[in-house]
């Protein structure tokens, strides 16, 4: 009610700093081991590209999940349902959600802007040298990140709206998640303010799902995970010890399907390959998020070094990709 006050989830904090540590990776060993991915996608090595034991590491089944990007990106996503309605699901407070909702661009789009400019300045004085990268590594990936419009203008414009509103991601790979994250902030704004209990709140998930389906056909899993993360608090339950370790066992498993036949139950789902493994991603992200707010993790999220990274996590994501 009035006056209550929400208290910051610490161990929330911690896992985006570790997500976003994983991204990190994943751009890493992108760049410099692509044939470590190729069974995620691909597509990013080129003929040529060396395999050794790194690369090897990098694909173990499993062990991949913990530097697989979009398993990251999921577990962002899920946490942004979370928090941003989390203040309104404990009070019923609707300012809650117009505060976040009137601040959301800024909140965004300011570091945004900042990283921009980050990457524009690097282009211009030629630090990048993704040309002989390449040559050496043989990344695809790496490849398609050459910014082909380096100027001023187009900075400027991506720095203020094409990245956040239209998706421009030609500056910095991750800028493809900020167009998915401020729709999905306002949707699931929308959402929470509209739905009702009981037959009516399901009835309105289901109009969001489709409505996210018809409007962005190879996205709409993201958008789930704007959903999903927005009703875990009404959803979670004491856990045992053992049900939090299979928990999570679960979320790697899903987070780590792939083309190979121990997956093969799960290839079998009648969807775009793309949006399949999006949506494996998205529910192994909420699995994570899951057994984190039942207390799973909770020595290793609140240890100081995962704390600073939680406190770092934003500009970390936004700036380790140029730099």
């Amino acid at each position: 009610g009035k006056g209550t006050t929400v208290t910051k989830d610490y161990s929330a904090e911690g896992l985006r700093g570790l997500a976003a540590l994983s991204v990190y990776f994943a751009h890493f060993f992108l760049a410099f081991f692509p044939l470590g991915f190729v069974h995620f996608f691909p597509w990013v090595a080129q003929a040529g590209a060396q395999s050794g034991l790194t690369e090897k590491v990098i694909a173990a089944p499993f062990l991949d999940a913990m530097w697989s990007g979009r398993f990251a990106v999921c577990i962002f996503f899920v946490l942004s349902g979370y928090v941003l309605t989390k203040g309104y699901e404990r009070t019923a407070d609707a300012n809650i959600l117009r505060s976040l909702a009137f601040r959301r661009y800024f909140r965004l789009g300011i570091p945004v802007l900042g990283s921009v400019m980050l990457a524009f300045c690097l282009a211009r004085l030629g630090l990048y040298r993704i040309d002989d990268t390449v040559a050496l590594t043989k990344s695809h990936w790496l490849e398609n990140l050459a910014i082909a419009d380096l100027s001023f203008a187009h900075a400027l414009r991506d720095g203020f709206y094409g990245v956040v509103f239209l998706g421009h991601d030609q500056f910095n790979t991750v800028f493809w998640t900020m167009q998915t994250e401020f729709v999905g902030s306002m949707a699931i704004f929308a959402y929470r303010m509209l739905s009702f209990p009981g037959w009516r709140r399901l009835m309105m998930a289901a109009v969001y799902v489709a409505l996210a389906a018809a409007l962005s056909p190879t996205a709409w899993p993201y958008y789930l995970a704007f959903l999903l993360g927005s009703h875990i608090d009404g959803w979670l339950r004491p856990m045992s010890t053992w049900k939090k370790g299979t928990v999570l066992a679960l979320a790697v498993y899903l987070a780590s399907i792939d083309a190979s036949p121990m997956f093969w139950p799960f290839n079998a789902v009648p969807l775009d390959d793309v949006i399949r493994s999006a949506l494996w991603s998205v529910f192994a992200g909420f699995l994570v998020v899951y057994a984190v707010r039942a207390g799973a993790l909770s020595g290793l999220l609140l240890s100081r070094p995962v704390q600073f990274l939680g406190r770092i996590s934003y500009p970390l994501y936004l700036v380790h990709a140029p730099i």
